[in-house]
């Protein structure tokens, strides 16, 4: 199975490109940080749960209480993480795939570079990861024929755990209130695994805990 839509690639990169070399033609010298303003931005990227590299996408909003330290606000959708596991026991292998919502407030701590318009920042945050209800399959090793059976469905049920998040990003500062900015992230979930066949009973499945994501996504301040 494909990772995602065929031809992501060019298409992502040449909107890198193209982002890349308009804010070249018109960044500023140096960034201007202030306190008091609000940010809004949508961003999009990849993701990684445990096994595949998906698409995923959001927005959040931002209020600086000081000039270097943000509180932000975060909503994010991952359409499709997969999770494939095997029981080291009999050999099955359970299929998981499944979107994920997560909602997480937290602080962006800005470090000031002088003479320059890119501004890279510390994360840390916490919030909620939800994971809804769905079908699944589970195939069966024969272990004389060594050969699986098809796929049979089970339900799993839907999830919600709390989560620690943390990483670092850059903002790109093309005018005193638009830039872009790029930002890696990393969740911890602490209050159990999501999407857990053992909910369903099916043994050998230690869900998902952590998941990974680069974005990329512009900026508006006011």
């Amino acid at each position: 199975m494909r990772s995602l839509i065929p031809g992501w690639r060019p298409l992502f990169g040449a909107a890198l490109w193209a982002c890349l070399l308009a804010a070249t033609a018109h960044a500023q010298d140096a960034a201007i940080l202030r306190r008091n303003t609000f940010e809004v931005g949508p961003f999009g990227g990849i993701s990684y749960g445990v096994d595949h590299i998906r698409g995923m996408g959001g927005a959040n909003v931002t209020y600086s209480i000081l000039r270097n330290v943000l509180l932000y606000g975060e909503y994010s959708y991952f359409p499709s993480i997969e999770h494939s596991v095997t029981d080291t026991a009999n050999g099955a292998i359970t299929d998981l795939k499944f979107p994920l919502q997560d909602i997480n407030f937290g602080t962006h701590v800005r470090f000031r570079v002088p003479r320059t318009p890119l501004v890279p920042y510390a994360v840390i945050g916490m919030g909620l990861l939800h994971s809804p209800s769905t079908v699944d399959t589970y195939e069966t090793l024969d272990p004389f024929t060594n050969q699986y059976s098809a796929p049979k469905p089970f339900m799993v049920n839907s999830s919600t755990s709390f989560a620690v998040d943390y990483g670092a990003g850059v903002r790109w500062y093309i005018r005193e209130n638009f830039g872009l900015r790029g930002e890696f992230k990393g969740y911890r979930l602490t209050g159990g695994p999501l999407h857990n066949p053992a909910s369903a009973g099916i043994s050998g499945g230690l869900g998902v805990n952590q998941i990974f994501r680069a974005t990329l996504g512009f900026f508006f301040q006011f």
